[in-house]
């Protein structure tokens, strides 16, 4: 068994308070769920609504596999308009 992790921060120029920030992340988070079959969760920032750190896991057989699909998540955040990736950091085990 392989579980890739994704780890991505967003930048959320547009909210201006946590309400609209909880607003964007739900959005986000759903779209991710239908798009791609992996899980994912806001982990990070929770008070910061101009910011959110956000963890995807993907669970397969295969490394490379695994390394794909994450990289797919991260060129569909980065086309986002709402939120701009900041930073990412990708772990497969």
């Amino acid at each position: 068994m392989v579980v890739g992790t994704l780890r991505v921060t967003l930048s959320l120029d547009g909210a201006q308070s946590l309400k609209e920030k909880r607003r964007i992340v739900q959005s986000l988070v759903q779209r991710l769920h239908n798009e791609f079959p992996v899980s994912v969760s806001e982990v990070d920032d929770h008070e910061v609504w101009t910011r959110a750190t956000l963890g995807v896991a993907y669970v397969t057989n295969d490394g490379r596999h695994a390394d794909r699909v994450l990289a797919q998540v991260v060129r569909y955040l980065e086309r986002e308009r709402e939120a701009y990736v900041v930073d990412y950091e990708v772990e497969i085990r």
